[in-house]
């Protein structure tokens, strides 16, 4: 996965070369708006992954005309199987997932995976995110559900 998951510092330089679109990233389903921060989650397809693991993009977006930190270890995934649900840990063994300032104005992403704290060897059908610490302001309650995996897609394919 360490070709995936770049180090955050890296992906928001990178990735801050054109200016963001205040409230682009709300469009998608699991979004939320907190402080000057927009962010929304995707389920990644990543068939290298271990079964019982999930890898979940994370955009994020400066609304505002000052600097904000951000602060992914504190995004907190929760997977839902059909008998359970239980915590999921950010895989990060070199610890290269770190707080970082997301310039005015600015967007980018990181793909993060993340893994059952107890055991499974199945993947959860379903992870619910919630974004309170990742930025200052995010609210509590703020709670967001989508699914594990990646949607396949019929438009332009085969019938079903």
């Amino acid at each position: 996965m360490g070709a995936l998951r770049a180090a955050l510092v890296a992906t928001v330089s990178a990735a801050c070369v054109s200016a963001y679109e205040p409230g682009a990233l709300l469009r998608a389903p699991a979004s939320v708006r907190a402080d000057c921060l927009d962010l929304a989650v995707t389920p990644h397809a990543d068939p290298a992954l271990p079964a019982s693991h999930v890898a979940l993009r994370v955009d994020f977006g400066n609304r505002c005309a000052r600097p904000v930190t951000l602060d992914l270890t504190r995004l907190a995934v929760t997977g839902v199987w059909p008998s359970h649900r239980a915590p999921l840990a950010l895989v990060d063994p070199r610890r290269e997932v770190e707080p970082a300032v997301l310039d005015a104005h600015r967007d980018g992403a990181e793909t993060l995976e993340f893994a059952p704290v107890t055991d499974s060897s199945d993947a959860p059908a379903e992870v619910c995110v919630a974004f309170e610490g990742v930025v200052p302001g995010a609210d509590a309650a703020t709670l967001r559900c989508l699914a594990a995996r990646p949607v396949a897609s019929t438009a332009g394919g085969s019938p079903p």
